[in-house]
């Protein structure tokens, strides 16, 4: 069995877990489709836009390719070049599900995901630009995400939450604990992606000026172009 089968059965078992609850079958039954109709997760969806606009997917197929050779997370995640803080935030996604206690999923779904995302998504879109076509897929996905986190999948996680936990003081502490730890986790991503982003305009920046003051007049028209 490799890791992937590993992890899709750990997750099976804490499904298992939350068919208990009635809201369960609300969450699991908002079908994932792309822009064509076409059924595909999240995961998968962000790919092709990633693809489309012509994003490099290296290091994710990469990690991939070796969880599927039955390494461990953690080592696949130290054999790709990405930055410490992503791998940070992965591996904590990681832990939580390998406790196995479906509260402690859900709060990480809940507080880390369902509940924060909707409103940066929206954000995104505000400034983006609606008519180019180059990333309709991203675009598409973020509608999805703000659809589904804002409209139906936000208000019944935290319902699943309070069933989940009920009048377990203990539970409701950890919780509370994992949700705090979750958004710590969001937030670091979130100042990862924004480092790197202004990493790239620098190094951009820096080329379009070599190349502007190397170029006659006449050419430079062309660079502006």
């Amino acid at each position: 069995m490799n890791r992937i089968q590993h992890i899709e059965n750990e997750i099976s078992e804490l499904r298992n877990q939350l068919r208990n609850h009635k809201l369960y079958e609300n969450l699991k039954n908002v079908d994932d489709i792309n822009e064509l109709g076409e059924p595909k997760s999240h995961f998968e969806m962000y790919l092709d836009a990633m693809r489309q606009a012509k994003a490099n997917t290296t290091e994710i197929n990469k990690f991939i390719n070796l969880l599927e050779s039955d390494n461990t997370v953690e080592y696949s995640l130290n054999e790709i070049n990405i930055d410490k803080r992503v791998a940070d935030f992965v591996t904590f996604s990681f832990s939580i599900i390998e406790t196995n206690k479906a509260h402690l999923v859900a709060s990480a779904f809940t507080f880390g995901r369902e509940d924060v995302i909707p409103d940066m998504f929206i954000e995104i879109l505000k400034n983006a630009d609606s008519e180019n076509k180059s990333y309709s897929k991203l675009t598409y996905y973020l509608e999805r995400h703000i659809e589904l986190d804002g409209d139906e999948h936000g208000p019944l996680s935290l319902k699943m939450i309070s069933e989940l936990c009920g009048n377990d003081d203990h539970k409701w502490s950890e919780t509370l604990e994992v949700a705090k730890q979750s958004l710590e986790k969001r937030i670091s991503l979130w100042d990862t992606i924004s480092d790197l982003i202004q990493k790239e305009k620098t190094a951009y920046n820096d080329v379009y000026s070599t190349l502007r003051d190397t170029m006659s007049p006449h050419s430079e028209r062309y660079l502006q172009k």
